[in-house]
């Protein structure tokens, strides 16, 4: 008896483990056009008060923002040169906000 409940446990954890990597693909991919979209509006040298264009917004459509922050978060360096805060101004410009306590790891 011990061992299934060992078993499964281990299966589930397995399970959940390739859906968060998944997920986390997925993710990285839509987070890549945002940036292709946005970098103007996302970097460390822009002025968070710009205006994000039409294209920037249309890019974060898509985007699950939580899991971009999440991402952005875990590997801050995997995009460069991506401020968070930035990341974060235009994300509520688009309306586009992360959740309600996920910032991307910044406090505005």
């Amino acid at each position: 008896m011990a061992t299934q409940v060992v078993t499964l446990t281990l299966i589930s954890c397995v399970l959940i483990s390739i859906q968060t990597q998944e997920v986390a693909a997925q993710c990285e991919g839509q987070l890549g056009e945002v940036v292709n979209n946005c970098l103007p509006y996302i970097n460390f040298e822009a002025n968070p008060i710009d205006v994000p264009s039409e294209d920037c917004c249309e890019a974060f459509g898509s985007l699950d923002v939580t899991c971009a922050c999440n991402y952005l978060t875990k590997y801050p360096k995997s995009y460069g040169n991506v401020s968070r805060k930035n990341f974060v101004y235009a994300a509520v410009d688009c309306d586009r906000a992360p959740r309600h306590g996920n910032l991307c790891g910044i406090k505005y």
